[in-house]
């Protein structure tokens, strides 16, 4: 199988209110990885974004995305959600030998609307949207609980993960500043406040604005 490379990267600042707008976000985001790869508008094939429906308040939601994004007069599509699966999409589109240099992108501006709540759509609307009982947050309790109990993993054991995340936050600029903490334990994980048990409040990614944008090539073409 053909090998693929990443050629090309960049990533906005990101915020818990950002001071612009998304679409700026994207263009910004997209044009720095093409103008740090050496690499034209022109040159671009294909395009992927990670967004969502539900949080973009539209159906259709990267229909307005198509030309900051760098879609335009290109091959473009959509995945929901995180943008590793848009990663994947990507690496298929340079591996069917149809395309040259993919963009991808994902990002999210929650400042706008409540993040949490939104998912209470994307749940079955006769019995849990009106409960309200599941988002997220909740079905990441769910699932936590399960995997601890399933593998024998204690809440301090995940509570080590959250903290080696925060501290690595610490040594990226370009992180959200509330999540940068180096002064920070286990203890402090398990000790703040309990969102769905046994899931705590240092445990859950705040909810931010930006977007990062990354550039996709066979080898032959990242090795130039």
């Amino acid at each position: 199988m053909e090998k693929v490379g990443i050629v090309g990267f960049n990533q906005v600042k990101l915020y818990s209110d950002a001071n612009y707008g998304r679409y700026e976000m994207i263009f910004e985001a997209v044009r720095g990885a093409i103008d740090k790869a050496g690499l034209k508008k022109k040159d671009i094939t294909t395009v992927i974004s990670a967004t969502n429906d539900y949080y973009d308040g539209r159906t259709i939601s990267n229909c307005f995305t198509v030309e900051v994004g760098g879609g335009y007069m290109a091959d473009e599509s959509k995945v929901e959600m995180d943008g590793a699966h848009a990663m994947l999409y990507g690496l298929m589109r340079i591996l069917s030998g149809n395309h040259k240099l993919a963009v991808i992108w994902g990002g999210s501006m929650p400042s706008c609307y409540p993040y949490h709540s939104a998912r209470l759509y994307e749940t079955d609307p006769t019995w849990e949207r009106p409960v309200a009982y599941v988002n997220d947050i909740t079905s990441s309790g769910f699932q936590m609980r399960a995997y601890m109990e399933k593998y024998g993993i204690s809440a301090e054991d995940i509570a080590k993960i959250a903290v080696k995340n925060h501290k690595n936050a610490v040594k990226n600029p370009l992180a959200l500043e509330e999540a940068q903490i180096s002064n920070i334990s286990a203890k402090d994980i398990l000790g703040s406040e309990i969102y769905s048990d046994p899931v705590t409040e240092l445990m859950v990614a705040q909810p931010c604005d930006g977007v990062a944008a990354l550039l996709l090539a066979p080898e032959k073409q990242a090795l130039k």
